[in-house]
């Protein structure tokens, strides 16, 4: 933070109350009082999500007639200050665990001499102060006992931060804000998704949905969240850069011969539709004309793509290092990969509600990118099930995942584990909406005539004899035989 920068910032605190977050003295230099404060001020940062807090002085914390804090100036001087026989900042430095970095400046503010102290919020631990916690009551400092609600909410918030709601870019002015992400584009693919927003009050919205922090000093923050959702250009969050989708085509079924490649460079929800544009292009297999319309054919359900690279985008664990989400397009198949194991076996994938990264996939929900929670890979299923296709293969491989979509229609064009899978997975949607798996669905699944629901019962039951399925009503006829998957109980 520039020193002009802080400035403004005083300058325009000077007109608020004293916050939880805001400490003004004139010259009270009592190293207990600074540390108990420092505690209580980090402390109160983590539980309200904001990333910087202050101590200045200088500055007179009572509000004159004029509604303003009275500058009064300060001597005090921490470099000159001690502890018996340490200097006051060694001393902070053992008293106060963890120590934040303390930022301190002297600042020459309309004249006069002003003190200011920055204090970061602790990203991971409850800050203490001689091994007792603090925190702001008001302006007033608060020590907090093990049992009271407020240790408790502080100690949830340390343990339960998310890479979402860390910080991606600090410091900004409103105006800074909608420079990096495309907040008119956040209220508009909400808007269109019949979510109510009022394009007046989007900057509020996002704050409220942690997409923006608002740090109560005139400034804001963007969030992981925000950034990775919004980002106008992603080269603007060179921390973030190494998330984008990465898409590669081959020429055939390995990696031998590269044909083109793209790297995004927008927030997944704002260039959402211009990287399912690209991979769409690179799979075209025709045009139909409907109605006077010349319409697109595809080699892939286009739904069906849409929601693999959603979930691809929401599934990935930003904690692994070097694993950028990538598609890669073969002549055969499209493959899905992202970084981290799923968090849920691949064999409960039906109708899980679980996301790794739950404010990102709600967001995505709101703004129409992906289905609801719990919906998405029913709809794949369903999708490839009405297109006589594989349900899309899951393979977990040194700490990834990836989803690999085959255009493969009809049963002679698919291997023994793809009929399996895919009859495990049909029976698992079934289940859900509290159907039983038949032969006529197996028949519809694989495209095999009416005539020959003998090859459909010999189906059923190899995927019994593999374990995946087992029979519902086994007094029935095999033809009319009712199955759910293995773990019904």
């Amino acid at each position: 933070m520039t020193d002009d920068r802080l400035i403004k910032i005083i300058d325009n605190l000077l007109s608020e109350p004293e916050s939880q977050c805001v400490e003004f003295k004139e010259n009270n230099s009592d190293p207990e009082m600074i540390g108990r404060t420092i505690s209580a001020i980090s402390n109160t940062l983590t539980l309200k999500s904001i990333q910087r807090g202050y101590i200045i002085w200088g500055i007179s914390d009572k509000i004159d007639q004029t509604g303003r804090h009275t500058i009064t100036g300060t001597t005090f001087n921490p470099n000159k200050k001690k502890v018996g026989n340490q200097e006051l900042m060694i001393w902070l430095q053992r008293m106060v665990q963890p120590c934040p970095s303390l930022d301190i400046r002297r600042l020459d503010f309309h004249g006069c001499n002003l003190l200011a102290m920055i204090i970061p919020r602790s990203a991971n631990e409850v800050t203490t102060f001689k091994n007792e916690v603090y925190i702001r009551a008001g302006s007033s400092v608060t020590k907090l006992r093990p049992n009271d609600t407020a240790m408790r909410s502080l100690w949830t918030k340390v343990l339960s931060e998310d890479f979402e709601d860390q910080h991606a870019k600090t410091n900004l002015s409103i105006d800074e804000v909608y420079s990096l992400i495309d907040l008119a584009r956040y209220h508009e693919m909400r808007r269109l998704n019949g979510v109510s927003s009022d394009v007046s009050t989007v900057f509020e919205t996002a704050i409220r949905n942690n997409l923006i922090t608002d740090n109560g000093d005139k400034t804001y923050d963007i969030t992981n969240l925000g950034a990775l959702m919004l980002a106008k250009s992603m080269e603007q969050f060179i921390d973030l850069k190494k998330y984008v989708p990465r898409v590669i085509v081959y020429s055939g079924k390995s990696k031998l011969d590269t044909r083109d490649s793209n790297i995004g460079n927008k927030g997944y929800a704002i260039g959402f539709d211009g990287l399912i544009n690209f991979v769409l292009s690179k799979v075209k297999s025709g045009e139909v004309i409907d109605n006077m319309a010349r319409i697109n054919k595809y080699s892939y359900p286009e739904s069906t793509i849409r929601e693999l690279i959603a979930n691809m985008l929401i599934h990935q664990d930003f904690s692994v290092a070097g694993i950028q989400p990538t598609i890669e397009i073969y002549s055969d198949r499209i493959e899905f990969t992202n970084a981290g194991s799923p968090i849920v076996d691949k064999n409960k994938f039906v109708n899980s509600t679980n996301s790794r990264n739950r404010k990102l996939a709600d967001e995505l929900s709101f703004m129409g990118i992906c289905e609801r929670r719990g919906l998405g890979w029913d709809k794949v299923v369903s999708e490839a099930n009405i297109n006589t296709m594989p349900t899309p293969s899951i393979e977990v491989i040194n700490s990834t995942t990836k989803i690999s979509l085959y255009k493969e229609r009809g049963l002679n064009n698919m291997t023994e584990e793809q009929i399996i899978w895919t009859i495990y997975t049909t029976a698992c949607l079934l289940h859900e909406r509290g159907e039983c798996l038949t032969n006529t669905d197996v028949r519809r699944c694989f495209g095999i005539d009416d005539k020959n629901s003998a090859m459909a019962s010999r189906i059923l039951s190899k995927a019994c004899s593999s374990g995946v399925i087992k029979v519902f009503d086994t007094q029935s006829s095999l033809k009319n035989r009712r199955y759910v998957p293995q773990w019904v109980k």
